[in-house]
């Protein structure tokens, strides 16, 4: 969030894309203006060493830190799981754009 905070979205998980034919459920979201959407595959997060939980904690900490340039923190959230990387790595993340004045 723009004010440093960060939250997991409580939507179901899915079938990674690309890999067979598969239908995904609909979430409605308000997100604020400024908010950072992070949309990561599971090697991001998860590997033999680290399991599931204490990866989230550290994403949730490195998107805590304030953002301006998000091509910059794709690369470093990508070089947070190492050289040897056990699982393929997406990450995709979006900025909340403020409404348009007037």
């Amino acid at each position: 969030m723009p004010d440093g905070t960060t939250r997991v979205l409580d939507i179901p998980g899915g079938q990674s894309l690309g890999i067979a034919p598969a239908s995904y459920g609909e979430a409605r979201i308000k997100l604020r203006p400024g908010t950072i959407l992070a949309l990561y595959t599971d090697g991001l997060v998860e590997t033999r060493s680290r399991p599931y939980d204490r990866g989230i904690l550290a994403l949730r900490s490195a998107l805590a830190r304030p953002r301006r340039d998000l091509d910059a923190a794709c690369e470093e959230l990508a070089a947070s799981v190492g050289e040897n990387r056990e699982d393929d790595t997406t990450i995709v993340l979006a900025r909340i754009p403020s409404p348009p004045a007037g």
